[in-house]
């Protein structure tokens, strides 16, 4: 098997046909096999507005009830991911879509907040089986993932899609792990850092200028670093020059006005 990149695209992103249509150009200017986690944010907050159920997030974290999970097994799983499978197949991509239950690919385990607080059907990643996404790569395949993982007792757990990116990085050894986003990396005052560690963001999580849904996307990249991932990368795929890079060591002169 060649090197592996994995790409993370948000959910409200792959509703953008020019967001995605950029995410090609990126995606074929990587050397080596791909494979996409997806999330589907977006969707999975107006199916439970249909039904009457109350989106809430800790953390970055979507509170996860047992309808929640349905909505979010339905778009994840469902529309959100074929919708990218059609994309990328049009694109040229063996687009394989796949939930994270499916053969046991990720197997989680229910996360509680910081404090134990009980945030429902929730999963952290565990285990991914490194050998299916291994062998699919060797066929040329391009597996989009939805992050759905297998909780105890065969249920169903919902994961957020960046910690699910790192976990499926950290498992194929990947040379890259990009975080394809709306933004041009992370922020501070009004300027993009071009390169940021876990200290600096230790400090911009504690002044709160690293809020929502950022916060699980900064976790999950630095405990990608940590696991041996050479690269990790935030930002638009169109500005593949600019965005954020994370680092171990503190960079001088991070702060950019771009």
């Amino acid at each position: 098997m060649s090197q592996m990149h994995v790409i993370k695209i948000g959910g409200q992103e792959a509703e953008q046909p020019a967001f995605l249509e950029a995410v090609a150009v990126y995606m074929q200017n990587l050397e080596g096999e791909k494979l996409i986690v997806h999330g589907g944010g977006k969707e999975i907050s107006a199916l439970c507005q249909q039904w009457g159920v109350q989106s809430e997030f800790r953390q970055g974290h979507r509170v996860t009830c047992a309808q929640t999970l349905h909505a979010a097994e339905m778009v994840l799983s469902g529309t959100a991911n074929k919708r990218l499978v059609r994309f990328f197949l049009q694109k040229g991509f063996k687009a394989l879509g796949v939930s994270g239950s499916d053969l046991g690919l990720i197997q989680a385990q229910i996360k509680r907040g910081d404090q134990g607080e009980d945030w429902g059907l929730v999963g952290i990643p565990e285990k991914v089986d490194h050998q299916i996404l291994n062998l699919w790569a060797d066929l040329g395949w391009l597996p989009i993932i939805a992050p759905i993982g297998l909780g105890p007792n065969y249920t169903a757990l919902n994961i957020n899609a960046d910690l699910a990116a790192a976990a499926v990085a950290a498992s194929v050894n990947a040379v890259g792990l990009h975080f394809l986003t709306a933004v041009n990396g992370v922020q501070e005052n009004g300027g993009r850092l071009s390169h940021l560690n876990a200290g600096s963001f230790a400090d911009l999580l504690a002044n709160q200028i690293v809020t929502d849904g950022m916060i699980p996307k900064l976790e999950a990249g630095f405990s990608a670093l940590s696991a041996g991932i050479p690269k990790v990368w935030i930002g638009q795929p169109h500005l593949a020059t600019q965005g954020t890079l994370l680092v171990q060591q503190e960079v001088a002169h991070g702060i950019c006005t771009g």
